[in-house]
């Protein structure tokens, strides 16, 4: 895609944490799979390409770090995917 485009913003977020964002303006995250994305074996690929763990490891090695992963869509377009983590 030509006009396809990301964003990436580090920042802190209060005194303890701090907050890596990757925006972009693609498609989005059909809704009905949004709350799925990060669940062990979930994939949207066909013809069995990817076992639907990427993101669900992501996930676990943030949460190990104390920190959280998430993922939304964006209003206008695209999606934003937060990674939040202790300052130390």
């Amino acid at each position: 895609i030509d006009d396809y485009k990301f964003t990436l913003n580090i920042r802190e977020k209060g005194s303890e944490e701090i907050c890596i964002s990757l925006k972009d303006n693609g498609p989005g995250i059909p809704e009905t799979d949004l709350g799925r994305v990060l669940k062990p074996f979930f994939s949207t690929k066909k013809d069995n390409h990817g076992s639907g763990m990427g993101l669900f490891i992501c996930a676990e090695i943030i949460q190990r770090f104390h920190g959280s992963l998430e993922i939304s869509n964006n209003p206008d377009a695209g999606v934003t995917v937060q990674v939040i983590l202790k300052q130390e």
